[in-house]
């Protein structure tokens, strides 16, 4: 009893006491890190149906998660995080559509192409309105008559024959072949397109 009595006072002397348990020792490792959030996730992202014609809707549907927040480049509609939502787009031409998902985690991106089929341009009106003829059969060295018809042309002529024609809405002439004979009409545009047209007359 008495050596436990004088260690004591030594110790109190000597200024010594027991380290806090709270103090750390010295090359202790640091306490682990907070674990970080995860990083969102786009889960689907596509349209269903995937090919319009121009004027029609389809269904834009994404899944998400892990985001706080969804945003669709171009913009349509105000979107939340889901799982699995659609809303309808009506696309005027071919669209790329990007979808952002951003969270605690970070962000991410998922694009696709909607095609969508726009008409051409109409085509022109044609350049011949009627080609024909009086009868299509006659005798050896009697005559037939050839009318036509043309609008926007710039010149017109009927082949065998070796002359050009007046460029006339309605104009008719008088032929006389020798033979069976099958008569071209060919008539050019002011835009350089072409056209024709035939006939055939029989001669007995």
């Amino acid at each position: 009893m008495e050596r436990l009595i004088l260690t004591a006072l030594l110790a109190g002397l000597l200024g010594c006491s027991p380290r806090p348990a709270s103090e750390s020792e010295p090359g202790a490792a640091a306490p682990p890190a907070g674990q970080l959030a995860a990083a969102p996730e786009v889960l689907q992202f596509y349209a269903h149906p995937g090919r319009l014609k121009a004027g029609e809707s389809t269904n834009l549907c994404y899944g998400v998660s892990g985001a706080t927040k969804v945003t669709l480049s171009p913009p349509v509609a105000k979107l939340t995080p889901s799982r699995n939502r659609c809303v309808q787009v009506t696309p005027a031409s071919s669209t790329i559509y990007t979808l952002l998902a951003e969270g605690e985690g970070g962000a991410i991106t998922a694009s696709f192409r909607l095609e969508v089929e726009t008409p051409g341009p109409p085509p022109p009106p044609p350049l011949i309105r009627l080609f024909l003829s009086s009868s299509p059969e006659v005798r050896a060295g009697q005559p037939v008559t050839l009318c036509y018809g043309v609008e926007g042309a710039r010149s017109v002529r009927i082949e065998p024959l070796p002359d050009a024609l007046e460029v006339a809405e309605n104009k008719c002439f008088s032929a006389s072949p020798a033979k069976t004979t099958t008569y071209t009409l060919v008539a050019e545009g002011l835009d350089k397109r072409t056209e024709q047209r035939s006939l055939t007359v029989t001669v007995r």
